[in-house]
């Protein structure tokens, strides 16, 4: 029910939404696999960009494995978790660190504004 019930990040709509408009994005997320479908009909009713969703617990190994049959120019994470950004950051992969006061000593941390723009 968690999942249902949560509010969008403020400003992250507009954000992810001006994302798309000149990037690829999928969304890549540590919730578990059963929370497939709520994960997938919260994204559409909150009107994000309707991308194809992927469930990990380890992100940073799912990405070399997904980008070896999808390959990009440029790859990037928005994240808030202290594992997975310091994974990202293992192998190579630029991450914005969504501001929590449990990541506050990484590099790029950011909060969305109103207008979906990371300040």
């Amino acid at each position: 029910e968690v999942f249902e019930t949560c509010k969008p990040i403020a400003g992250s709509l507009k954000g992810l939404k001006r994302l798309a408009e000149k990037n690829d994005i999928v969304y890549l997320t540590a919730r578990p696999m059963q929370a497939h479908m709520v994960t997938v009909n919260w994204l559409k009713r909150n009107g994000y960009p309707d991308r194809p969703v992927y469930f990990s617990d380890r992100k940073a190994e799912f990405a070399e494995s997904y980008l070896k049959d999808h390959p990009y120019d440029r790859v990037a994470f928005i994240d808030d978790a202290p594992h997975e950004i310091l994974s990202c950051i293992q192998m190579g992969y630029t991450v914005f660190v969504h501001r929590q006061d449990y990541n506050l000593h990484f590099k790029n941390v950011f909060s969305w504004n109103e207008e979906g723009v990371i300040r």
